[in-house]
Parts: structure tokens; C-alpha cells; sequence
């Protein structure tokens, strides 16, 4: 069977392998914040849940449609179901981009307040 870690480097692998240099912000904090995961696996993996969360938030989103009947204009449900999946997706990803960071400085704080 095929780990979602697989699965997500075969997918965006290559297209991490050609932006390393955009991503060195979170390479030096994936070291800080002492997590194990290679740059190129973790944002695999953090496209591969962004992209679940956009096709998951639209299909909720459409059964929220259907099941509640709402009459809204056809132009506000199209902008509506554009909107959010592509919102929940770019979320997903800056929560995952930002974590390292949050991880790291939560490590300092914790640090420095344990210390003599």
C-alpha cells in the first residue's frame, strides 16, 4: 500500500526538488525546531494536504448546497465554491509553512524559561 509520504513525494517531489532555495526558511526551522523530516518530504506533504483540503472543502461545500436548498444567485454560488476551497487550501498550506517556526519559538521560550 502506498503511504501518504510516498505518495506526496512521487506527486510534488520534483516540484520541490526545482524551488529548494524558496523554501530555506523552513529548512532552517525544521532543524530548530528538532523535527526529523527531510525539506523535501515535508512540503510534499504539506502540498498533498492542502490539495485534500481544497477537494474536501468543495465537496462539503456542495452537499451544504445541496441539502440546505439555499437560493443564492448562481454567481454567488460559483464565487462561493471557488472562494473557499481555495481558502481552506491556502490555509492548510501557511498553517503548515508557519508551524516550524511556531515549533521553534515555542522551544526558545520554553528554554529560556528553564533555565537558570
Amino acid at each position: 500500500m502506498l503511504s501518504l509520504k510516498l505518495l506526496s513525494l512521487q506527486l510534488f517531489g520534483p516540484i520541490i526538488e526545482k524551488n529548494l532555495d524558496f523554501f530555506s526558511f523552513v529548512k532552517t526551522n525544521l532543524v530548530r525546531a528538532d523535527m526529523r523530516i527531510p525539506l523535501k518530504t515535508y512540503m510534499s506533504q504539506i502540498f498533498l494536504y492542502s490539495l485534500v483540503g481544497m477537494f474536501t472543502s468543495a465537496g462539503v461545500l456542495q452537499l451544504f448546497f445541496f441539502f440546505l436548498k439555499l437560493n443564492l444567485p448562481l454567481l454567488m454560488r460559483i464565487s462561493v465554491s471557488i472562494f473557499v476551497p481555495f481558502s481552506t487550501g491556502v490555509a492548510i498550506f501557511l498553517l503548515g509553512f508557519f508551524y516550524p517556526f511556531q515549533k521553534t519559538g515555542s522551544r526558545r521560550k520554553n528554554i529560556e524559561s528553564n533555565l537558570p
